[in-house]
């Protein structure tokens, strides 16, 4: 009997370890294709040339022809950097998404076979104990009370 509830217990965690893993693939396919849409979206608008500013008055003020090329590369300089920085931001939040839905995933593999385990020993007290023990675990460090000595 124990020994049909252990063969039964194994195969339920291997499939409890493979909905693990399609998850966690998904997870990183939606967060790729996320950050794929934003990058394409970012770069398309990058990657259209814009018009270069021409001085207002075609006049002889040397003053501003000189400092127009000037102006046109900074103008070049700030695109490109928000291009970057609107970059860095998609990044930033795709992997945030990523690692939140990847935190839920393994709660819950973990729940699942805690359960999965304690059912097959017959002990219910085990899953109780050990998700208390996880619960804790997840939950950020209080900070601490004092400056040190």
């Amino acid at each position: 009997m124990l020994q049909r509830d252990l063969a039964n217990a194994t195969a339920e965690l291997g499939r409890n370890n493979l909905r693990f893993v399609q998850r966690v693939m998904r997870l990183g396919v939606e967060e790729q294709q996320h950050l794929g849409r934003q990058a394409v979206a970012l770069l398309g608008d990058w990657l259209t040339p814009p018009a270069p500013p021409v001085p207002a008055s075609a006049s002889s003020d040397w003053t501003m022809w000189a400092a127009w090329p000037a102006e046109l590369a900074w103008g070049l300089v700030r695109r490109e950097l928000a291009c970057l920085r609107g970059l860095a931001e998609a990044a930033i939040g795709s992997q945030t998404a990523f690692n939140a839905g990847l935190q839920e995933a393994l709660t819950d593999w973990q729940t699942e076979r805690l359960r999965i385990t304690s059912g097959a020993l017959g002990d219910t007290r085990l899953v109780h104990g050990l998700k208390d023990m996880l619960d804790a675990a997840a939950q950020p460090p209080a900070p601490a009370g004092g400056a040190p000595a």
